[in-house]
């Protein structure tokens, strides 16, 4: 199909500065080089929309076998083929496709498959039945799919549209399909009456399979519920991680959630700052600063972990002990969203030991800022 690099693709310089390197920002740039969650298998960085350069790559083309009439009163099929193009070798899940007519609401299409692997494509018929009217003709066609790495997901949407004029019944002569692309904008069909000399059929254009151009469906993504938490808050990975009540060495002042895997690490390991191999490290300290070993020994090694995933702030829970949530015990391998002013009790027995508090700063419905701030023993009262 097209070319071998992708549509989607941002800055080259982040790819030459940062993919040998583990820095957090590009150094010609200046953008955060934030990495895809399957980094270490794909070697990607996200784009401004969190976007993974490699992995997520669709194509579509309208296949050569398109209907070639249609008029009024009539019905308008579509096959569309649609391609992972990814050269990784990672699959991409379509999770639904749609179709809409003019300013009408959007329409579920039948499908019997989800998975999508490298490489290979497959075919959704897209029917237009409303041509009682002559005149133009809009159908926009939606997809919506999934990239997955162990247990994390990110989904997003595609839009690309076919435009067209019905006219009515012919008496002698047919409608001719015109095609015509400018790998501009989307590829637009044109359905008007020709008599049985066209040139455009004697070139042989409608016989050919005809690459449509895939737009980025940002709003329809927040609409639609696939990016942004419960709340309507959209939290890009590109955010920036304050943490404020913890000692010297367990954890940055600021931080990204950078790295191969996009994961940030809260246990009883000692932090990288500090020569270990732990994110933030979690200790209980008592009245006077020190360290209460006793009850430091009840929080796990890592106890959780904190993550990004389609717009979302996400806590993945690894202690066998569990912790609570905004007061709620969640046990191991519970996933939980994390909205601002939520608070994390990492030992489920003895809450007031120690707990974390999560501050937004949003803006216009997107989050800047996220204030993790640690309180023990010792602030009690």
């Amino acid at each position: 199909m097209s070319s071998a690099i992708s549509p989607f693709t941002e800055r080259a310089c982040c790819h030459r500065t940062t993919l040998a390197h583990e820095a957090a920002f590009c150094g010609e740039c200046g953008k955060p080089a934030v990495r895809c969650m399957a980094h270490s298998e794909c070697g990607g960085l996200l784009d401004v929309g969190d976007l993974c350069q490699v992995c997520v790559w669709p194509e579509v083309v309208l296949d050569a076998s398109a209907m070639r009439e249609a008029q009024r009163g009539g019905v308008m099929t579509l096959p569309l083929k649609l391609k992972n193009a990814s050269t990784v070798g990672l699959p991409l899940f379509v999770t639904g496709v749609y179709s809409r007519e003019g300013r009408g609401e959007w329409q579920a299409e039948p499908q019997s498959w989800e998975r999508l692997d490298s490489g290979r494509e497959a075919t959704v018929i897209v029917r237009a039945e409303d041509l009682e009217r002559v005149g133009p003709h809009r159908v926009e066609v939606l997809f919506t799919v999934a990239t997955r790495w162990r247990w994390r997901e990110e989904r997003y949407a595609f839009v690309t549209s076919v435009d067209f004029t019905v006219g009515e019944p012919p008496k002698e002569n047919g409608h001719n399909i015109n095609v015509s692309g400018d790998n501009v904008g989307p590829t637009t069909v044109y359905i008007s009456q020709s008599s049985s000399t066209s040139p455009l059929l004697s070139s042989g254009l409608p016989e050919q399979d005809v690459e449509l151009d895939l737009v980025r469906a940002d709003i329809v993504e927040r609409e639609m519920g696939l990016r942004g938490d419960s709340k309507g808050v959209y939290t890009p990975k590109s955010v920036r991680l304050c943490f404020d009540g913890f000692a010297d060495g367990e954890a940055p002042k600021m931080s990204l959630l950078d790295g191969d895997s996009g994961l940030l690490s809260f246990g009883r390991l000692r932090a990288r700052p500090a020569g270990g191999t732990g994110d933030i490290r979690m200790l209980v300290r008592g009245a006077n600063g020190e360290t209460d070993e006793d009850r430091s020994l009840q929080i796990s090694r890592q106890h959780f972990h904190l993550y990004i995933e389609s717009g979302r702030v996400m806590v993945r829970v690894n202690s066998e002990a569990g912790m609570t949530l905004n007061g709620e015990r969640q046990s191991r391998g519970a996933v939980r969203e994390i909205n601002d002013g939520a608070v994390i009790h990492p030992l489920v027995k003895d809450p007031a030991a120690l707990s974390l508090t999560f501050r937004f700063d949003i803006h216009n419905g997107v989050t800047d800022e996220i204030t993790i701030s640690a309180k023990n023993a010792q602030s009690r009262g």
